[in-house]
């Protein structure tokens, strides 16, 4: 039966093992040659290679052309911190990922992202007002706000336990029209008279030289007494037009409701036949910059969700020594 091999004696089916040894070196030489040249090719330089040089300093020019033509405006040094931590380190890792090219190509977009703020501009976001106001035309019109004292609470009862006893005060943020210079507002608490808002209870002085220049805004205050707070649990307080008032020259200041006592709409308003808690009609208007009249603040539409506005009422308590505020509830 025939083998594969001789079955002579002294003669090997394989080549000796010195043959194999002979030629390793030359093997072992040529297989490092041919990795070499397959995992780490030549690369070009720089100057031979724009993807490669655009991948390393597309931030450069981007930003300097932001900086000198100043479209980036007070936003320049927000937007390099952006650029050189978020964006840069991004292409870097693409082209890591996916090669020089694709690198190149993420930088471009990014680059031309930023160069729209030469042609475009930021679009300028929805700021909801500060401050809203509904000025009284009607002597029969009136602004109500309910503040729910914690009677019962622990903490109430211990600041009213401190030597001396605090002040408490209620708040107004009152606006006026220019060239007027009493508000004339009229005070009630519950169904009882406390007083009157005149530039006698006001805090702080005009903001203009000449009084009643323009239109402002100014804190008015009443005292009340720990009786007069206790005697019963929900505080109804209403402003409506006193004895001079002028149709249009005063009313009261107001805002968005965050965590009111008697949340979410602790503030109604009286047009001279219902009651409404309707932001829209409780506090309609916006003050434009002082000096200028009113403009309309464009509340969303009628059936669109709304957030819920209060008039700025609020009960202070104050240390009659140091004068510190020590709570405030509205």
């Amino acid at each position: 039966m025939k083998t594969g091999y001789s079955t002579r004696l002294g003669t090997g089916a394989w080549r000796p093992a010195t043959s194999w040894h002979s030629h390793t070196p030359r093997l072992l030489a040529a297989l490092r040659a041919h990795l070499s040249r397959g995992s780490n090719p030549p690369r070009p330089s720089l100057a031979r290679d724009p993807r490669r040089l655009w991948l390393l300093l597309w931030p450069l020019p981007t930003l300097l052309l932001l900086a000198l033509s100043g479209a980036a405006g007070p936003s320049f040094w927000p937007v390099t911190f952006f650029t050189m931590v978020l964006l840069y380190p991004a292409t870097l890792v693409t082209a890591r990922l996916f090669g020089p090219r694709a690198g190149a190509a993420a930088g471009a977009v990014l680059a031309g992202l930023l160069a729209l703020r030469l042609f475009v501009p930021p679009p300028a976001p929805a700021v909801q007002p500060a401050t809203l106001e509904r000025r009284f035309n009607l002597p029969t019109q009136q602004a109500r706000h309910t503040i729910r004292l914690p009677l019962i609470d622990p903490g109430w009862q211990h600041l009213w336990s401190r030597t001396p006893e605090p002040e408490a005060y209620l708040y107004f943020l009152v606006a006026t029209r220019a060239g007027v210079v009493d508000p004339s507002l009229t005070v009630l608490l519950g169904d009882g008279e406390l007083g009157g808002l005149s530039p006698r209870t006001r805090l702080t002085p005009p903001k203009s030289a000449e009084t009643g220049a323009r239109d402002e805004q100014h804190w008015h205050r009443l005292p009340l007494s720990r009786r007069q707070l206790e005697g019963q649990p929900l505080l109804r307080v209403t402003v409506q037009p006193g004895p001079g008032f002028t149709p249009g020259g005063a009313g009261l200041g107001g805002g968005y409701s965050y965590h009111p006592t008697m949340g979410p709409t602790p503030s109604e308003y009286f047009d001279g036949e219902r009651w409404t808690t309707d932001p829209r009609l409780m506090l309609p208007d916006i003050p434009n910059i002082y000096g200028a009249p009113s403009r309309p603040y464009p509340h969303p539409a009628a059936g669109a969700p709304i957030d819920p506005v209060r008039y700025f009422i609020e009960l202070r308590l104050i240390d009659p020594q140091t004068r510190k505020l020590l709570a405030v509830y509205y």
